[in-house]
Parts: C-alpha cells; sequence; structure tokens
C-alpha cells in the first residue's frame, strides 16, 4: 500500500523532489487529505490503475455525492466492476450499479464519454456534465498517454500533445464556469485543480517546445524538438494509423504496459494515399486480370500500392521476450472472444470446424478460469510448455471431452489460443453488437476493423511461437487456415505474405498425410476423421482459387489427393454417439447429401465448393499446363461435359435462384451465390480458351459472361443490406463481374464502331442496363475503404466511358443484334444445343430479367477497348478476400 499512497500524494500535493517541497512536513494521509463528504468530483482516465486509486482514496475521506469518471468507452461489466471496487475499498458496502450510474452507500458514480484526442469529444463531455452538476469541487486531470505510435488527434495535433495537453486544457477552461460558481456558492468551498503529471519533465528541451512539431506525428517518444538527448531510447515502432479515440494511458505505464495499443503487436493499417507502384508479381492466363486483354495498351488504372506490406510481416515476427506477456494479456476477455466466435458460427455457413470442437473446449478454457481465478504469473510460460513438451495425440476410442483436455484448461496450447484469436477477429466482421467498438483490455476500444487486426497479429504470433518447436497437429492446421482467412481479409491474396502463408498451410496437409485417407489400421475418431475431411476440401478448395485468380500453378494436385466429401450433416451431430451417430448418417442419401432444411449447413457449403474446385482443376490445367493440340480438344470436350454433369449431381433445392433471396440471413443468400459463381466462373474459363482458339465460340462467351453480370446484379439490387455486407463482399465483383462485364463492353464496343452485329444472343438493351446496373452500384456506394474497393472503382470507370463511347455512336452505326454467321455453334464442345431449365446453373438469361431498377448513367465518359490492360500493372491490392471466404 504504501506504493499507493506515495502515488496518491504526488496526485494531491507533487513530488517531495520538488524545491518546494524540501522542507515540508512527512505527508499524512489521515491530516492532510481533507474530507470530501458532499462534494463532486469528476477524474478524466479514473478506469485506469492510478486514476482507479485516486477515486478510491477520495472515496475513502468521506462521502463524496458523486464522482465522475471521464473515460473512453466502458463495458457495463468494466463499469459495474470499478464501482465495486471503489464501494468495497473505500466503504465495505454492496451494490447494484446500472450501466451509466452507480450508487454506493451514499456516493454515485457517473460516467462520462470523453476522448481527449477530440476536441467534439471534449466539449460535449463538459456540456453533458455542465447539464448535471451545479458544483464541482475537485477536477483531477489524470488521462494521459505515453510511448503510444505516431498519431494524430481529431484536429490534426500531434497525439502527445493534444492529449496530455490541449485536450486537458479545453476541458479545464469549459468546466472553468462551473469551478468558480462552487467558490462563489459552496460556503467554506476549497475547490481544487490537480494535474497529473510524470517525471517526463526531466527530458524537456531547455530551450522550450518547438511549436513548428506539433501538428505532425512525432516519433513515440516525440519532445516536439530534434535535440539528440531525446530520441527514443528503443528502436522506433513502425508508424501507423490509430485511432485517437484509443491511446494508452500513462498512468498505465506504472501496471499494464503491455496492454496498451502503444505495445501493440497490431500491424500499421493500410494507407490509401497515392504511394509508389508495388513490385510485379507473376500472373497468369486465368487469372482476373488477363480477362482484360486486348492489343490496345492506352488505358491504365491507377491503384495505390499499400505501404503496409512490408512494415506488417515486421510488426508480425515475434520476439518472444515481449509477444508472449501481451499474448496472457490479450488472452483475458474470454467471454468476449466466446461471444464472437459463437457469432462467426452462427452468423455464416463460410465455417470449416465444428463449432462444438471450438466452443465446448473454449467454454471449459473460460469455466476453469473462473475456478482457478486469472492465473497471471507463468502463464505465459506454462503454455509454452505445454506447446513445445506435449503432444497430441489422436487414439481411436478417444471421446470428445478427452479431445478437449489434451488443449484446454490447465494443457493449454498455443495453437488453441491462436485459433481463439484468430475465430474471434472473423466474428467481430458479422457481429450483430449494438456498438461496432470491442475493447481487449477493459479500457480501450477498438473499431471491428482495428480490432481484426489485432486479432490477427496475436494469432500469427502464436503461429511463430509453435513453429519454433516443429509442431505439425490438427490444431495447426485449424490454426494455419483460420490465420490465412483473417489476414487475407485484412492484406489480400496478391500480398506475397498470405501466398507464403497459404504455403505453410499446404506444408502442415502433406506432413500430416490429410491428403490420403485415413488407413484402417489407424483408426481415429470420427469426429477427427470428419474435420479432418472439411479442412483438406476447404484448402483444396481456397488452392484452385489462387491458381485460377492468379494464374499460377495449384499446390494441391487432384492427382496426388484422395479425400472424399465430407458428410453432408450438422456440426453437432459429427460429435453424437455412435448410436445417434448411425441414426443420422442413415438418413443421408446414397451420396451423402443431408435433408434440406431451407438454408445450408457448413458442410453442405464445403461439398459443393469441393466439387466446383476439382472442375476448376482441370480447367486451371488446361489454361496453364502443357499438352498436344489434339488431346487439348478432346480434354476441352470433356471439361465441358463434367461442368454439365456435375450441377446434374447437386440436388435442385441447392441449387441458385431468385428465390435465394427470400430468407433473413444475408450471409446465407450470398452463399448461395458464391457458389453458383464458382461454377459460372469454370463455364466462363473454358468458353476462353475456346475463344483463344477459335473467333466462332464468342457467342457462348458472351452468354456465359451475362449470365455472371446478371447474378451479380441480383446482389447489387438488394441495396437494402447494411453497408457492413457490402463492403465485406466487394471482391464478388473484382473477381466475377467485372472481368466479365470488361468483356461484354469490349465486344459491345468493338461491335458497335465497326458496324459488325454483336455475336450475342441477348439483346443490346439488356447488355447495357445490366452493365450500367452494376457500375451504379460502386456510383452509389460511400467513398472507397480499402483497396479492394478502390480497384473496383477504378475498372468500373473504364466500363463506364466504353459503355458511353458505344452510346454515344451515330445511330446509323448501331446494327442489328443477331449472331454473326457460324459463331456460338459449340462443335468444339457437344456438337450440339445446349438446354437450360430455370433452376440449372447455367440457368437462360431470362432468369435473370432485369425489372424496376433504374441505372445511374449520368456519369458515363467515352473510352476504348479494355481487355488485357491490367495486366500490365501491379496491383498489390486486397483482391480477392474470397480466397479465404471462411
Amino acid at each position: 500500500m504504501s506504493t499507493i499512497w506515495d502515488m496518491i500524494r504526488v496526485v494531491l500535493f507533487g513530488s517531495q523532489n520538488d524545491a518546494s517541497r524540501d522542507s515540508a512536513p512527512a505527508f499524512n494521509p489521515a491530516q492532510d487529505i481533507p474530507s470530501t463528504t458532499g462534494k463532486v468530483i469528476l477524474i478524466t482516465g479514473a478506469a485506469g490503475d492510478l486514476g482507479r486509486q485516486t477515486a478510491i482514496a477520495l472515496a475513502g475521506y468521506g462521502r463524496p455525492s458523486r464522482i465522475y469518471i471521464a473515460d473512453l468507452p466502458r463495458s457495463d461489466d468494466a463499469k459495474q466492476a470499478l464501482t465495486h471496487q471503489i464501494d468495497y475499498e473505500a466503504y465495505g458496502d454492496s451494490i447494484s450499479p446500472t450501466s451509466e450510474t452507480a450508487v454506493t452507500s451514499s456516493t454515485e458514480i457517473r460516467f462520462l464519454y470523453l476522448d481527449l484526442a477530440s476536441f467534439d469529444s471534449v466539449q460535449k463531455c463538459a456540456q453533458k456534465f455542465a447539464a448535471q452538476e451545479q458544483r464541482l469541487d475537485i477536477l483531477i486531470l489524470n488521462a494521459g498517454i505515453i510511448r503510444v505510435s505516431p498519431a494524430t488527434t481529431m484536429e490534426g495535433y500531434e497525439i502527445h500533445f493534444g492529449v496530455n495537453y490541449l485536450g486537458h486544457a479545453l476541458l479545464t477552461r469549459l468546466l472553468m464556469p462551473v469551478l468558480l460558481r462552487t467558490t462563489q456558492r459552496q460556503p467554506g468551498a476549497d475547490v481544487r485543480i490537480v494535474v497529473v503529471s510524470s517525471e517526463g519533465h526531466i527530458s524537456a528541451p531547455k530551450q522550450g517546445v518547438d511549436f513548428d512539431l506539433v501538428k505532425t506525428s512525432c516519433s513515440n517518444l516525440c519532445y516536439y524538438h530534434p535535440a539528440p538527448l531525446t530520441r527514443s531510447r528503443k528502436k522506433a515502432q513502425a508508424p501507423r494509423s490509430v485511432s485517437p479515440a484509443n491511446p494508452s494511458r500513462e498512468d498505465d505505464e506504472y501496471h499494464n504496459a503491455s496492454t496498451s495499443p502503444g505495445d501493440s503487436i497490431v500491424p500499421p493499417g493500410p494507407q490509401m494515399g497515392p504511394l509508389s507502384t508495388s513490385q510485379l508479381t507473376y500472373l497468369g492466363s486465368t487469372s482476373f486480370m488477363s480477362a482484360f486483354n486486348h492489343d490496345q495498351q492506352h488505358l491504365s488504372l491507377s491503384t495505390p500500392k499499400s505501404a503496409h506490406a512490408s512494415t506488417q510481416r515486421k510488426a508480425w515476427s515475434a520476439d518472444f521476450t515481449h509477444v508472449v506477456p501481451r499474448l496472457v494479456q490479450l488472452l483475458r476477455p474470454l467471454r468476449l472472444y466466446e461471444d464472437l466466435v459463437t457469432e462467426e458460427y452462427d452468423q455464416t455457413p463460410f465455417t470449416v470446424v465444428p463449432a462444438p470442437l471450438v466452443l465446448a473446449p473454449l467454454r471449459l478454457l473460460r469455466s476453469h478460469w473462473d475456478k482457478e481465478r486469472w492465473p497471471q504469473e507463468d502463464l505465459g510460460s506454462r503454455i509454452t510448455q505445454n506447446t513445445a513438451t506435449k503432444l497430441v495425440n489422436i487414439e481411436a476410442n478417444m471421446t470428445t471431452d478427452q479431445f478437449y483436455h489434451v488443449f484446454t484448461g490447465p494443457n493449454l496450447r498455443w495453437e488453441f489460443v491462436g485459433l481463439i484469436f484468430g475465430l474471434a477477429g472473423l466474428g467481430a466482421s458479422v457481429s450483430s453488437r449494438v456498438t461496432a467498438f470491442f475493447s481487449v483490455n477493459g479500457k480501450d476500444e477498438l473499431s471491428a476493423d482495428a480490432f481484426a487486426k489485432e486479432m490477427a497479429a496475436a494469432s500469427h504470433a502464436c503461429i511463430e511461437i509453435c513453429k519454433r518447436y516443429d509442431n505439425v497437429n490438427d490444431l495447426m492446421v485449424w490454426l494455419h487456415y483460420t490465420y490465412y482467412v483473417l489476414a487475407s481479409n485484412i492484406m489480400g491474396e496478391t500480398c506475397h505474405h498470405i501466398y507464403a502463408q497459404f504455403g505453410d498451410l499446404v506444408s502442415c496437409i502433406h506432413a500430416m498425410g490429410l491428403h490420403r485417407p485415413d488407413s484402417p489400421e489407424h483408426s481415429i475418431p470420427f469426429f477427427v476423421s470428419e474435420t479432418r475431411k472439411r479442412v483438406f476440401a476447404v484448402a483444396y478448395r481456397a488452392d484452385k482459387n489462387i491458381a485460377t485468380f492468379l494464374g499460377r500453378p495449384p499446390r494441391l494436385p487432384h492427382h496426388y489427393c484422395d479425400v472424399g466429401l465430407p458428410l453432408d450433416i450438422d456440426d453437432d451431430s459429427v460429435v453424437l454417439d455412435r448410436f445417434s451417430l448411425d441414426k443420422t448418417i442413415s438418413q443421408l442419401t446414397p451420396d451423402g447429401w443431408g435433408t434440406f432444411n431451407g438454408g445450408l449447413r457448413p458442410a453442405t457449403v464445403i461439398r459443393l465448393r469441393y466439387m466446383v474446385a476439382m472442375l476448376r482443376e482441370q480447367v486451371v490445367g488446361l489454361s496453364l499446363g502443357q499438352g498436344w493440340v489434339t488431346s487439348r480438344q478432346k480434354e476441352l470436350h470433356m471439361a465441358y461435359q463434367e461442368c454439365k454433369r456435375l450441377w446434374d449431381r447437386v440436388p435442385p433445392e441447392f441449387h441458385y435462384g431468385k428465390h435465394s433471396w427470400e430468407g433473413s440471413n444475408p450471409h446465407l443468400s450470398i452463399t448461395h451465390l458464391v457458389i453458383h459463381l464458382e461454377y459460372l466462373q469454370t463455364v466462363f474459363q473454358v468458353e476462353r480458351i475456346r475463344c483463344n482458339e477459335s473467333p466462332d465460340a464468342m457467342t457462348d462467351l458472351l452468354d456465359s459472361a451475362m449470365q455472371i453480370v446478371s447474378a451479380v446484379t441480383d446482389f447489387a439490387k438488394h441495396r437494402d443490406h447494411q453497408n457492413s455486407i457490402r463492403e465485406t463482399y466487394t471482391w464478388i465483383f473484382l473477381l466475377y463481374a467485372l472481368p466479365a462485364a470488361g468483356a461484354i463492353a469490349t465486344e459491345l464496343h468493338r461491335c458497335t464502331v465497326s458496324r459488325v452485329p454483336l455475336p450475342c444472343s441477348v439483346p443490346r438493351s439488356r447488355i447495357i442496363r445490366g452493365l450500367s446496373v452494376l457500375v451504379s452500384w460502386f456510383e452509389s456506394a460511400k467513398p472507397p475503404s480499402d483497396v479492394t474497393h478502390q480497384a473496383c472503382v477504378e475498372v468500373t470507370k473504364v466500363i463506364i466511358k466504353m459503355l458511353n463511347d458505344t452510346l454515344d455512336c451515330p445511330s446509323g452505326w448501331q446494327m442489328v443484334d443477331r449472331p454473326q454467321p457460324g459463331t456460338g455453334t459449340r462443335s468444339a464442345l457437344n456438337g450440339g444445343d445446349r438446354v437450360w431449365d430455370t433452376n440449372s446453373i447455367g440457368a437462360p438469361l431470362n432468369a435473370y430479367e432485369q425489372n424496376g431498377t433504374t441505372p445511374n448513367v449520368d456519369a458515363l465518359e467515352t473510352s476504348e477497348d479494355f481487355l488485357n490492360w491490367l495486366n500490365e500493372l501491379g496491383l498489390d491490392t486486397s483482391v480477392p478476400e474470397f480466397f479465404g471466404c471462411q
């Protein structure tokens, strides 16, 4: 307690080392702290350690009428815990607080929102206080930050200067009328303003503050002048854009420095400004850019390089001496993580590991810590020891409880810790919470994007720790895939770091032998076997997506893999007892399909995409591989026939249609659409190969492209989806719709200016209407918030130019829409007619007739040909998040 009293003494009376205090008598709290009975006290940053102890001490010297805590947003649990602590340590009473006002025996604890990095927030805080109070006896300016990463306040001031000085100065000035009124109206008033400081003044420049620097983002030990002695004593962290609402508090440096955002393991956020062009990486003939292929070279697309790509890799490299304690601190809010992971499983059908295998051990861990209390000491070393010395052995008769015991509770491993972080980061993006902010340390609140980055950084740190011990087990595979999904959403799949991370996942799969079926002599529990099939299936599908969209060879070729489809059963069924499981399996079809329940089970999604992925590998082989012309024609014909047979094997109720949008869950509707588009994209790739060999196939290519455009415009027309849904699935446009739209717009423009008929079975008016609806989606959306969206905007600008140029052509140039002679016969594929039904994956375009949507074409400009100009560019964008789409 002596340390705490020393802190309180410094807060109220200053340091004993001050010259003015040299002759002062010894500090006696009982005598020197006056009674606080009936007084009104406001403390900034009181949720931090030093501020909290100040509130407790002042409450213990009387019964203040009210104590106001002005701080960043806190959860109800945090407010209640703080009020309980003040009451218990000051009075020993029991209370029943509410979220905004908590009443101790005779003292109210009230909470005010205050962000000292925003003048607007400071003004609103002062206004709210003045509206509630006519007096203020003690104002303690306690909140502060130190050593946070370079940033500026909302008004553009350096973050330290803005928070520690300007914010408090403005707050004091705004509250001055209340302070003066208190001195005038309260007999014997003893009004005080206490400014909490630190020993930072020791390094203050003798020549004073250089005000030329107060509107810059200084290093994390900035003293506003260039004197050598004030440079940072440790290597400066990489610059990052941090929200000024989330600085770490100076008073927390005493007790909890490892959890402040200044020491955060989250890497810097992307810079959206016009930066240097990224280094080119190889993109093959099937890549999403190659659809824009033409001879013209005068078109260009300006896409910024993501400035944080290299600094992310440096920031995510684990310095284990410091990272392990931070990971332990970050693990504390298990209830929050449990809620987010639960939402991830409830909201999206893209999950892979069955829910009980994650949620049950997570709840066991929280229950274990509730009984044992939070084990702060040596927890990190114990987790590391479990990870380094204990094997994850899977036995034939192992129960789920025995399996959980291997990696949770007292046997907690870093693989599972990283998995929790990764799934929590994914859950934040689909969370239905009223507030979009998350707190990982009970104080600082992060936006969903910042929280996801924090979780990705922590998950990657866990991977790096596990790599030190050559861990290859099921949990490690789960962790690798979950991190790949989360990090690709943040950094983008064209980033080589993500490409390399997927390579690590493939290496683990091969090392585990997951690409081969389990042999009878090595029997494993059903829940492990089925989970392995699911994990392999999603990895195989992601591998084919990467191969297709980047035009690179696949790394999980089916020639060396022999893993069947996982069963189409619910997650809960995976962990059933033997009798119940046999009953569930007996209800499946001979092909392993379950009963349609109005939605899509995660296993259903995995099966469908795995089937399409096997077909995509054939198309990738035709595009990227080597072969004789005669055999190529034969393989092309076989691939197309397989396209038709594949969809015939899928139960009709799982096919995409307009009815897919009738449900209440937009994620489920989009899942139907994504599977549909994966198939259409495969057909589109087949038609592209045909067009490269025979111009007569152009009709079929354009028809396939219009099917993609029409399907995506179904999504675009549902503008009632919240912005988060639209932003989450922007990659759908970049990967599927825009390449197809570019091929159509280019051919439409070519035929118009060349005065030849358009070789497409779709009327010109419908084509223009569909393309206009597509591009208007980005015109009506808010300004680009990420590089994927920005790339889409740049591509749509070119489509708009070509559309306008086409429409501006003299009317005499426009030809009658009819197929050209010799086009669209499909002789190279099946020599016959193509028959579609409305539920087929290749349904006729009439099934997607546009109605009731007025396209926004006011901003259309002119341009010329479109195709393949993107191949000349080095896009380091977050395209496409789809590769890791859960």
